[in-house]
């Protein structure tokens, strides 16, 4: 079912773009299938932490909020700014190319996908550390809520404000007016409050590479680990004295 909604579903991209007709009714249907694969990977492994929980400690806390946090942008980056709101093919004809189509494809792409992959990093990152190192979660968690964060932002500050008067306009001048200058110069506040959201996305992602780095510390040769960790083991004598 995910090959099937994820791959047939990118048809919904081919609709007025000149490619063969079939597109829009196998892009329509395929679209609105593909939220309920992942929903019920969500569904298996809410049940298969709860038998883990129960019998000993779960130890993936970490990476099993990124796998949930893709349960809420799933639905709502990929269903309901998706494939319920935007994937109607009449509703695509006025709407593809705005900055709606921005707001589904950050939403969907990131939330119901990118947080998937980094729950499996996470995953695997935990699994080498096992019991022989110290795994900390506070500059993951960190991330994941700088991530979250962000994307929120984009929706409420930059995404919305835009891509609703822009869909207007499309309706009343047509198409290239609503992508001309002419339109964007009326937004040109809103296209700033972009940034709120593009700083708190670019922390998560400088707190995440660092983390990625001390957690893959068993991985690296012993010259390596001298370079980095050596260099900054003041700074760490710093942070733990803090914690």
């Amino acid at each position: 079912m995910i090959f099937l909604g994820g791959v047939i579903g990118t048809g919904h991209h081919l609709y007025w773009a000149g490619g063969p007709s079939m597109w829009v009714p196998m892009g329509s249907m395929f679209s609105f299938i593909e939220v309920l694969p992942l929903v019920l990977l969500i569904i298996e492994a809410i049940n298969h932490y709860r038998l883990i929980k129960a019998h000993r400690e779960f130890k993936y806390h970490l990476a099993y909020t990124y796998v949930i946090s893709v349960a809420f942008w799933n639905f709502v980056g990929a269903g309901v700014f998706g494939g319920g709101t935007l994937n109607a093919p009449l509703v695509n004809y006025y709407e593809h190319g705005t900055f709606l189509t921005l707001n589904h494809a950050h939403t969907a792409l990131f939330g119901a996908f990118g947080e998937l992959a980094i729950g499996l990093i996470y995953f695997c990152l935990r699994y080498v550390a096992a019991d022989r190192y110290r795994f900390g979660e506070k500059l993951g968690l960190a991330a994941f809520w700088l991530y979250n964060g962000g994307l929120v932002l984009w929706i409420l500050l930059n995404f919305f404000p835009i891509g609703w008067a822009q869909l207007d306009a499309v309706y009343e001048h047509g198409f290239a007016y609503a992508r001309s200058s002419a339109f964007y110069s009326t937004t040109l506040f809103w296209q700033w409050m972009r940034l709120p959201g593009d700083v708190l996305f670019a922390t998560g992602a400088l707190l995440m590479a660092w983390d990625f780095i001390v957690k893959l510390r068993p991985l690296f040769p012993e010259a390596v680990d001298r370079l980095i960790f050596r260099a900054t083991r003041p700074l760490q004598s710093v942070s733990e004295a803090a914690e």
